[in-house]
């Protein structure tokens, strides 16, 4: 697992990173490194972290953090741009013509 981060540490590109950090975030756990867990899911979630967040984080290993306050800072904050998308996807459907 650290051999895993250290690569992609070196490769990270902007595109990739939200998905990247995410799944970095399991290796940090696998490694019992609680913090460093943490950290990718704060850096996957301020680069705007979108696509495929329910299926990484309903992994077992994420069970650990449930009580974590960052953990749940996280979570708060992915629903929040969940139901922004949502206000702005209702808002285009009742614009005429869509």
């Amino acid at each position: 697992a650290r051999t895993v981060i250290e690569h992609v540490d070196q490769q990270l590109m902007a595109h990739q990173a939200q998905q990247l950090n995410l799944d970095l975030s399991l290796c940090h756990l696998v490694l019992d490194d609680i913090d460093g867990a943490l950290q990718r899911l704060e850096m996957a979630v301020e680069d705007g972290l979108v696509d495929g967040w329910w299926h990484t984080m309903s992994h077992p290993l994420y069970a650990q953090l449930q009580f974590e306050p960052r953990y749940l800072h996280v979570r708060k904050r992915i629903e929040e741009n969940m139901d922004e998308q949502r206000e702005r996807f209702f808002e285009m459907s009742r614009q005429p013509g869509s």
